[in-house]
């Protein structure tokens, strides 16, 4: 799903700007706390900064329930439990066993949890989750408690087989002997990330940028060692980081629509509000797009209102696209009047019409995609996919924008009379 290119920035530049804050944070901790150390007011709010990750991630974890969004709500409990254990003293937890294994699955869960975020809690993967979180939960007692990683009163912690087993797997190198992050967990948080990376170029979706800077977030956490500041900053970093994933999701489904990628009716409307006196509308609708749906069936004319959005998306002239409804598009043009907008109206009709969609046959040949491209798929055809267009601005009895829009149509009916496949003004 395609964003707007400021959402795109934003997905990037407030996550990095976020965790530049908490490395400023974590540089300069000591006189923050020293600041806040001035008056009786500002010592009890140093008190109450342990808990702030908490309460980020408990309001994470409830929008995240509200939303039905089960990888954000997983991982909002992961976290916590996360932090509360690196949170512990060094006394009464065995470092090398315990807290170095949980780096380990820390990133692993996150990348799981991402899988679901547009399930319920409820659906059977969301209960399959719990039941591994569950699980995960009852062995970290059992190895706490039998083999001593956290120290249980009347029982001395065990230095058996088992433990100088692991020991390898939690080696750390040189740069982070301080932290807890072993070897294995470096993999662990490579890996995670370069996945979500991927998904998220992939799809571009909110979510699993969300996710992939929580795991950035994460790692940050315990790389650092995890005095109060950087687990603290960090983790209340990655708990923003899902809140914000959540929002800017809600954002995407209620302004964008979910086929074609383009802002929806209500961006549209949102827009026209916000016009000056100086614009043009054109009204873009694809032809013969009911006979093309009778024909080849609607996954195909799915696949051609994404062409013809893709299209849109490549619009010069400072056009804003949104997706009216059905096999209808809208192009917006502030500042330019119907003659300034028309040629880049007339470019994107040509592209459009010069470029070939293939309607490929009910049956395909598997195997290698590469033997697939030179060979053309039986009862695949080309077609031409056109679309007519009206173009309208606001004059002496069309002050309204909705005005302007029925005017549009109207030369979008003119268009479609002369022949279709053409711009009428």
């Amino acid at each position: 799903m395609a964003f707007p290119i400021k959402r795109k920035h934003l997905a990037v530049l407030f996550p990095l700007a976020l965790l530049l804050l908490s490395a400023l944070g974590v540089w300069k901790w000591s006189l923050l706390t020293g600041w806040l150390q001035r008056t009786a007011e500002l010592q009890a709010l140093l008190t109450l900064l342990p808990y702030v990750p908490y309460l980020v991630l408990i309001t994470a974890a409830a929008i995240a329930w509200r939303f039905n969004n089960t990888g954000v709500l997983l991982s909002a409990v992961v976290l916590s439990v996360s932090y509360w254990l690196f949170s512990l003293p060094s006394a009464a937890v065995r470092v090398d066993i315990f807290r170095l294994g949980m780096a380990i699955f820390l990133p692993i869960n996150i990348l799981l949890f991402s899988l679901l975020a547009r399930r319920r809690i409820t659906s059977p993967a969301g209960i399959v989750c719990m039941v591994v979180v569950g699980i995960q939960t009852l062995l970290l007692v059992i190895v706490a408690v039998k083999f001593g990683a956290l120290s249980v009163a009347g029982r001395p912690p065990a230095t058996g087989s088992i433990i100088n087993a692991i020991k390898p797997l939690l080696s750390r190198p040189s740069l982070f002997e301080a932290s807890f992050l072993s070897y294995t967990a470096l993999g662990s948080f490579a890996v995670t990330a370069v996945i979500q990376l991927i998904r998220w170029i992939r799809f571009v979706q909110p979510v699993y940028a969300g996710f992939f800077w929580v795991i950035i977030s994460s790692f940050f956490a315990l790389a650092v060692r995890p005095s109060a500041p950087a687990l603290n900053l960090y983790t209340s970093a990655a708990g923003i980081l899902m809140i914000g994933a959540i929002v800017e999701t809600s954002f995407t489904m209620a302004y964008h629509d979910d086929l074609t990628g383009l802002p929806g009716r209500r961006s549209l409307n949102e827009a026209l509000l916000n016009l000056g006196r100086k614009y043009t509308i054109a009204m873009i609708d694809v032809d013969h797009f009911k006979k093309f749906n009778d024909t080849y069936g609607h996954d195909t004319g799915d696949q051609v209102l994404k062409l013809i959005a893709s299209k849109l998306g490549q619009m010069d002239g400072g056009a804003r696209v949104y997706r009216y409804g059905g096999e209808e598009f809208t192009a917006l043009f502030p500042g330019k009047s119907v003659p300034a907008a028309k040629p880049f109206l007339e470019s994107y009709r040509e592209d459009l019409a010069a470029t070939p969609f293939i309607v490929r046959g009910k049956t395909r040949k598997k195997g290698n995609p590469n033997q697939r491209k030179k060979t053309k798929p039986p009862g695949s055809k080309k077609v031409k996919v056109t679309v007519s267009i009206g173009a309208a601005e606001p004059g002496k009895n069309l002050q309204d924008p909705k005005k302007v829009i029925k005017a549009a149509d109207k030369a979008l009916y003119r268009a479609k009379k002369k022949g279709r496949n053409r711009v009428a003004i």
